[in-house]
């Protein structure tokens, strides 16, 4: 079974609250400096599987998923 990263991760817990899949991609892209509803972000960082902070969202979301990509890959490197 393939493991899932950061990105697949919080793409399945923004649909868990009711997020279409078309605008679960406008929100991981950081286009237009879109974000989900507070509720929805809200949940997400208390009670998703990623533990996503509230206020990375809209341009900020670049960066920080970046951050996380390589932070996933030196830890999977420091593993070998």
């Amino acid at each position: 079974m393939k493991k899932l990263c950061y990105r697949e991760k919080l793409a399945l817990d923004l649909m868990d609250n009711g997020i279409c899949r078309s605008s679960t991609v406008v929100y991981l892209a950081g286009t237009n400096d879109k974000k989900p509803s507070k509720y929805a972000r809200l949940r997400i960082s208390l009670y998703g599987r990623t533990k996503h902070p509230e206020n990375k969202w809209g341009l900020e979301i670049k960066p920080f998923l970046a951050e996380k990509k390589l932070s996933e890959k030196q830890s999977k490197k420091a593993k070998k």
